[in-house]
């Protein structure tokens, strides 16, 4: 429906007066609408056109104009039906005349449809509007709501007093509706349910609202019952008249009767106190117990109390009680030959072996399990490939495997050290002291095997001859080739040798990343490691990136008891025990990096005794699970799976004051006061940044120390950021902000970190807010061009890492349709920047905002255009930059004519056409154009785009087709 509205009003929008409306209305859906419940869409659907008096259509490209939307009795005057108080507001765009509103959307604006339909149908639609939310005009006349033609159709089936129907003419006198089948093969109802359906499918009720015939949404079907709990349930008393038959047409006596042949007499009967008919081989279930050929056999001793037996028949008219097999359903137990089962499943036998898995012969077992009451051994015995308990090829020990073992486990040890093994006494670096360990010293220390054990223990000295800080030694293995991916497990044997309170030690044993001629006295920036110092217990430690994490076991160092220490680590949890019982229980923390096997004893403080450990064996197993199996000749391929942060950028070691305070993707800026100093940063744009605290980088340059952390500057880190400049999309640059070390969007050219490679808007669902590294900012004064609001929100995102002064203005041209783009701080770090040609301060217009400064490097342009939207506009045609062209059916080759085709342009070019070969330039000439060719001549007339862009060098001529052009 088309309607057209004059009416004399005058109204400002901005600088120019307008004296005349006019509007045309286009409904789309104005149709009764239906009683609808809470869960009806109650929402109306407006589009109209709105043109001053002259009929010029108004907007241009986009202008807001307010309006107004009620319900009246009458085409004029008349009682105002919706809404009850004065309508809100619709803020509408109104774009070449057209505008479209959604009546009844609270999320356009608050006034709820309400309104019913079913009673009052003579309605009109009254519209208001206005271009500055202060004065509106009425538009006239109004305009009668009326039914869309298919929405007639709904009223047929509204169930008022008069009779509905679907598919007749005829419905059932005393039904309200009736749905009748047209042919004999359409289905005259179908409910589907939608996918995760948890309401019920069908219902009927009562008058009282009682539940009589109910269809869940899993298919069950209840009789007086709202949720059946099988696929039939009735929750009322039942009787089927005549019995239920199962495999015959009738019944005779019993309630439940079924047969599988024709003779008389239930197969299966079960009833109650009446008299059963059952076949001479039947069984009769009555009373609680079984009956075989009529008689009752067990009188209910055989399925009582708590556990369950399940009896066997063992000839004539008995059944064995003997629980041969018995269940404990309060406890889910099972138990073979066992009358109480103690576990899931309890097998008890006096017969040798208890479980046999073998070949149809049972010549050779497969698996055999038995057991022994001599022997000191422990008395169960396994067997693989193997079945007799004794002799020559029995089962003699705990594990017996007849043929070859292979597990995805490595593993290595120093079990016994001794005096004969290499030396009594060693002080320099050895490789190979016991097995695969080697020694590790700094200038003093020391390996002392025992003299006269033989095998026994070896002690470690750190300051043998004059102790002094920072000397140690450790066995260890000499690179860092275990992750906790592999979970490693690590077991040592060992005690204290000397702990003296004068000289503060460091004992660590378990993991570290500190490389074979590391410095023994200082912790790890990562490691997994059992340690004590100047306290006499043992203290659990999880370290990564120098973040720690560490929990006090509670158990006390030895200098005379050797002591267990095992570490078992996955890459959710570390386990530590001391002597079989978990101590100590970590997750969080766990590097991600390779890591050594290191027992350590160090001086960090003092010099009047050395540190030493006696050790008596060292282990360590790694889980390496085979990548895949080879099915041909070809080499078995291994693949790993990529991790985007794990050696991806190249960091320097810098000193600090307090490391703690360094957390991951921390922004630093260089200190005052020395060289190789790094702080928090806490100013927007920080031409300062130096880089981001990096968790796993490839490579650290410099030496790192107690009190360095390393700064990743070149590559991909995980750094932190926030919302205070706005939500990050991936290809946003980010820079500093005021939140100490945290990051936020760059808006404008100036000294940026890097390139967001994901995106950061928990809004969305994109990315997610860290408690730990939200800051409220309060009593901050920034320059216009930072939103303060998003600071109680920060991440960690993954940034490419490239600090510097970056140009780009993809996010100023971008923020056009947000407002003014202030660019004053952006021209103050310009000016410090050398450019070849200066630096050029250049309004930009884009229709009729305009920025109040850009700055622009090295920007030619003669026919191009970027548009508002940040659309780059291209000249077309003959000699233009873009142009299309086709290859002939049959040809192999074609020449573009163009004469701004220079020799170091670049041309693109995409087929419009599915070919079977590739196009490619084959041949550029200056000033004449270009060839596009393909290996065989097409079989149809190919069509192709072209673009051709100049690029040229400080040194190079330009091309005599395509002058350079002047700053």
């Amino acid at each position: 429906m088309n309607i057209r509205f004059l009416s004399i009003f005058g109204l400002g929008i901005g600088a120019v007066a307008i004296a005349f409306f006019a509007a045309v209305f286009i409904l789309w859906f104005f149709a009764p609408l239906p009683a609808l419940g809470a869960a009806g869409v109650r929402i109306i659907s407006y589009q109209g056109r709105l043109t001053n008096a002259n009929g010029d259509l108004l907007g241009s490209n986009g202008t807001t104009f307010y309006f107004k939307f009620s319900l009246h009795s009458a085409t004029s005057g008349g009682t105002k039906l919706w809404p009850e108080g004065t309508p809100c507001t619709h803020s509408l765009n109104v774009k070449q005349g057209v505008f479209n509103a959604n009546i009844g959307d609270v999320l356009e604006c608050p006034d709820t449809l309400d309104f019913d339909f079913i009673s009052k149908n003579a309605i009109w639609l009254e519209v208001r509007v206005s271009s500055d939310n202060v004065t509106f005009e009425t538009l006239s006349p109004r305009q009668r709501v009326n039914a869309a033609a298919f929405a007639l159709v709904a009223d047929t089936v509204i169930a008022t007093s008069t009779q509905s129907r679907l598919g007749t003419t005829s419905p059932i006198s005393t039904s309200l509706l009736t749905i009748e089948a047209t042919t004999t093969s359409v289905i005259p109802l179908s409910i589907r349910a939608s996918p995760g359906q948890v309401a019920d499918l069908f219902k009927i009720q009562n008058a009282a609202g009682a539940d009589l015939f109910t269809v869940s949404g899993y298919g069950a079907v209840g009789i007086a019952s709202s949720t059946p709990g099988a696929g039939f349930g009735v929750a009322t008393s039942t009787y089927i008249i005549g019995g239920l038959g199962v495999g015959r047409a009738t019944t005779t006596d019993g309630v439940l009767e079924t047969v599988s042949n024709a003779i008389i007499g239930g197969f299966l009967n079960v009833s109650g106190n009446a008299t059963s008919t059952f076949n001479a081989n039947g069984v009769n279930l009555r009373g609680g117990c079984f009956a075989i050929n009529g008689a009752c056999v067990g009188a209910g001793t055989i399925n009582s109390g708590s556990i369950n037996r399940l009896a066997y028949y063992s000839g004539g008219t008995a059944l064995d009680s003997a629980n041969f097999l018995a269940v404990n359903a309060a406890s889910s137990l099972f138990g073979v030959g066992s009358t109480t089962p103690w576990g899931a499943l309890s097998v008890q036998s006096t017969v040798d072996p208890i479980v046999v898995i073998a070949t149809s012969s049972g010549a050779t077992a497969i698996l055999s399990v038995t057991s022994t009451s001599t022997g000191a051994l422990d008395h169960a015995r396994i067997g693989i490939g193997v079945n007799t308990a004794s002799g020559s090829g029995g089962i003699r020990d705990q594990l017996t495997v007849a043929g070859r073992i292979y597990s995805t486990w490595r593993y290595l040890s120093c079990d016994f050290f001794g005096a004969d093994m290499i030396g009594l006494n060693i002080v320099a670096d050895t490789a190979h002291v016991c097995g695969p360990l080697a020694f590790d010293e700094d200038s003093d220390g020391q390996l002392n095997n025992t003299a006269d054990g033989n095998p026994g223990f070896t002690t470690i000295k750190g300051g043998a001859a004059t102790p002094s800080a920072g000397e140690g030694s450790a066995i260890r293995t000499w690179y860092t080739f275990v992750a906790a991916t592999s979970s490693p497990t690590t077991e040592v044997m060992l005690r204290i040798s000397n702990f003296r309170a004068t000289t503060t030690k460091l004992y660590m044993i378990g993991f570290t990343d500190i490389a074979g001629g590391g410095d023994t006295a200082t912790l790890p920036s990562n490691g997994i490691f059992f340690a004590a110092s100047s306290t006499n217990n043992w203290i659990a430690v999880v370290r990564s990136g120098n973040n720690e994490t560490r929990q006090d076991t509670g158990v006390a160092t030895s200098t005379t008891a050797f002591q267990k220490l095992r570490i078992e680590v996955t890459p959710a949890t570390v386990y530590f025990l001391i002597d079989g019982d978990v101590v100590a229980q970590i997750s969080t923390n766990i590097p991600a990096v390779n890591m050594a096997l290191a027992v350590s004893a160090a001086i960090t403080t003092g010099g009047s005794s050395s540190a030493a450990l006696d050790i008596a064996s060292i282990r360590l197993w790694i889980d390496d699970p085979p990548s895949g199996e080879k099915t041909s000749g070809e080499p078995a391929k291994i693949f790993q799976q990529l991790d985007l942060i794990r050696g991806a950028d190249i960091a320097e070691a810098y000193l600090v004051g307090d490391p703690w305070q360094f957390s991951e993707g921390k922004i630093v800026v260089n200190e005052d006061g020395g060289a190789g100093k790094v702080k928090l940063a806490q100013e927007p744009y920080d031409p300062d940044m130096a880089g981001a605290i990096s968790t796993s980088p490839y490579m650290v340059m410099g030496m790192s120390a107690e009190n360095t952390v390393e700064v990743g500057l070149l590559g991909r880190v995980p750094v932190a950021a926030s919302l205070i400049n706005g939500p990050i999309r991936r290809g946003d640059r980010i820079t500093s902000s005021v939140i100490p070390g945290i990051g936020m969007r760059a808006s404008r050219p100036g000294y940026v970190l890097g390139r967001a490679l994901e995106g950061f808007n928990p809004a969305a669902g994109i990315g997610t807010c860290d408690d730990s590294l939200a800051e409220t900012v309060s009593s901050v004064v920034v320059s216009g061009e930072i939103d303060l609001a998003g600071a109680e929100c920060a991440g960690i995102i993954l940034v490419d890492l490239r600090p510097g002064f970056d140009l780009g203005i993809g996010n100023m041209i971008r923020q056009f349709k947000e407002g003014m783009v202030t660019a004053v701080s952006a021209v103050d770090d310009l000016a410090d920047e050398a450019f070849e040609t200066g630096a050029e301060l250049i309004k930009l217009t884009a229709g009729k905002i305009v920025t109040q400064t850009a700055v622009i490097k090295n920007l030619f342009a003669k026919a191009l255009s970027v548009l508002p939207g940040g659309t780059i506009s291209l000249p077309e045609g003959v000699n233009q930059i873009v142009g299309e062209d086709v290859l002939p059916v049959g040809a192999t080759s074609i020449l573009v004519h163009n004469n701004k085709v220079a020799s170091t342009s670049k041309i693109f070019i995409t087929p419009l056409t599915v070919i079977d070969h590739p196009l490619a330039v084959s041949e550029v000439r200056a000033g004449e154009g270009f060839i596009v060719s393909t290996a065989i001549p097409v079989s149809q007339d190919t069509i192709f785009s072209w673009m051709i862009i100049y690029s040229y060098r400080a040194a190079e001529e330009a091309s005599a087709a395509v002058p350079a052009p002047s700053p």
